[in-house]
């Protein structure tokens, strides 16, 4: 009887019905629908090839001489038909993801690559090596080291790495981290094909495994991830790469993974032990991700509205805010990177004012000053707790990341805003092109940015950074005013150590609009003249949304 003839064509029938019709629910049917279907759809001339040859075994022995025999030649030749319905739908995709590409870079994208690479997105495809070699295999071209360690949690903290034979220097870094729901799934499972021929062309390649359910629980997975782009970037050249250029890849909650750690780069809270480590990544590809909640909601990604209400980074009145931050950082963190942790505001600082430029352009003046009072709230709240040249060291005593992105982000930025007010706009925005394109693919700190200012304002700043980078002091102002004749003179006076700070008086008027007055205090008493534009009823200074001072009025 030819039952392990039947057996194995109903088997890979059933892959082949599965990939085609997959089942969506109960969850235990669903789980093993995606099992069983993925493996025919993913390699479905090897079922193919598995049917054939199982059918011409049955031939050679006899067995198709019976009714067993018969069925099971009848679920083979369904199944065989089957295949070209998913290499049909397998084609499809190539026109999708090339009008996508025409869609986001432009008609004319292949023009802007080389020409070498562009060529092959217009050839066809090889069919010879698909048919007679459907199992990806290691290219000649491709050397693999496995097991490499990353980690202190055993075989779950160990990476593969693909590269080259010739290991040509300056090579970019791919790192991939495998799918299965934080449950299943291991290194070089997922996308070993990609891996493969990333390298052969020139890239190092790593896949890597983390820890999983239910053992592991969130941030467990991140804090691998990061493990693995700290790895990376330390022992990179070693393989011929350029460390400072990493991309993060992963598929279903590889890609969750993946983009979670390029929008948490250098956050010392995923990064336990290692918080000096540089984990940031130059973008970020998510094949098929899972982005839902981990853990079954037990513990709510940084992403999530339960972890940021309430929380230095979260405006509520621009909910793209975040998306703006994240997207500056292709600036300010990525071409211009941070010397040492003490630098890290020149990047989450810039972001965070950069994100708040945008937030005015788009959404105008009212949404922007009510970011400005967030800023300088978390900022003076928690200025205390140290100055913002601390970097990810603020809160790391009592554990509270809150307190980091208070003064590294919102301080920091606020810093920027009060620079800003003080030079004025226009050699504000000259000393960042000047910082900018003097550090551009550089590290730099904060002497840097302090000398392109110095050069294009002509004022000295020694004062300004000592201040309100290595201090953790605040200014505390007493204003107060007198009228002469046609004129109001304003005064300001600083009560301890003497800062320079922007202050802006509102003047309120009893006969017309009220007029705001910029004051540049920089010295222990400070006055300014002003002539009156009508009957002065006083003054008010708790509408500047910028300034991080304690006011006194007379």
């Amino acid at each position: 009887m030819p039952i392990g003839y039947l057996i194995t064509v109903a088997v890979v029938a059933l892959g082949m019905l599965l990939a085609l019709r997959p089942v969506h629910r109960p969850a235990p049917l669903r789980t093993a629908s995606w099992v069983l279907g993925s493996i025919v759809n993913e390699s479905p001339f090897v079922a193919f090839y598995w049917v054939l040859a199982a059918t011409l075994l049955a031939l050679a022995e006899g067995d198709l001489e019976t009714s067993v025999g018969w069925v099971g030649l009848g679920i083979a030749c369904v199944t065989l038909l089957g295949t070209p319905v998913l290499v049909r739908r397998s084609l499809a995709a190539r026109p999708v993801v090339e009008q996508a590409l025409d869609e986001g870079l432009g008609p004319e994208w292949r023009g802007a690559i080389d020409p070498t690479l562009a060529s092959r997105f217009r050839g066809s495809l090889p069919w010879v090596r698909i048919l007679l070699a459907p199992v990806p295999v290691l290219h000649r071209g491709v050397k693999q080291v496995r097991n490499l360690s990353y980690g202190d949690a055993g075989r779950r903290n160990r990476l593969d790495v693909y590269h080259h034979p010739a290991r040509p220097a300056g090579a970019p870094i791919l790192i991939h981290l495998h799918g299965g729901g934080f449950r299943v799934g291991r290194k070089s499972l997922y996308s070993r094909a990609l891996l493969a021929e990333l390298a052969r062309h020139g890239w190092v390649c790593i896949s890597a495994s983390y820890r999983l359910r239910p053992r592991a629980v969130f941030p467990d997975y991140l804090v691998d991830a990061k493990k693995v782009i700290a790895w990376a970037r330390r022992h990179g050249e070693e393989y011929g790469a350029d460390p400072s250029v990493v991309f993060i890849a992963g598929s279903s909650a590889g890609a969750h993974l993946a983009v979670t750690a390029a929008l948490t780069p250098n956050d010392g809270g995923f990064q336990p032990g290692f918080e000096e480590a540089d984990t940031t990544v130059s973008g970020a590809i998510c094949l098929f991700g899972y982005y839902g909640p981990v853990d079954r909601g037990r513990q709510p990604l940084p992403s999530s509205p339960l972890v940021w209400r309430n929380d230095p980074a979260a405006f509520s009145s621009f909910p793209d805010f975040f998306l703006a931050h994240e997207l500056a950082h292709q600036w300010w963190g990525q071409a211009i990177g941070w010397r040492n942790y003490h630098e890290q505001w020149l990047s989450e600082g810039f972001a965070q004012y950069f994100a708040a430029l945008y937030a005015q352009k788009q959404k105008g003046d009212d949404v922007f000053a009510s970011v400005l009072r967030q800023l300088r709230k978390w900022g003076m709240d928690n200025s205390d707790q140290g100055p913002v040249y601390l970097g990810y060291r603020l809160g790391h005593v009592r554990d509270q990341s809150r307190i980091f992105r208070a003064l590294v982000y919102n301080k920091g930025a606020a810093v920027l805003h009060m620079l800003r007010r003080l030079v004025g706009d226009e050699p504000f925005f000259r000393g960042l092109r000047h910082f900018y394109s003097a550090s551009r693919f550089h590290k730099a700190g904060t002497a840097e940015l302090r000398a392109a200012m110095e050069a294009e304002t002509g004022m000295s700043l020694e004062r300004f950074f000592e201040r309100w980078i290595y201090g953790s002091t605040l200014p505390k102002l007493k204003v107060g005013y007198r009228t002469e004749g046609n004129e109001v003179i304003l005064q300001v006076e600083q009560i301890g150590e003497i800062f320079d700070v922007p202050l802006t008086i509102e003047l309120q008027y009893a006969d017309r609009k009220p007029v705001e007055v910029l004051m540049a205090v920089t010295d222990r008493t400070v006055e300014k003249r002003v002539p009156l534009g009508g009957v002065l009823r006083g003054i008010d200074v708790s509408k500047d949304d910028g300034t991080m001072a304690e006011i006194v009025k007379n």
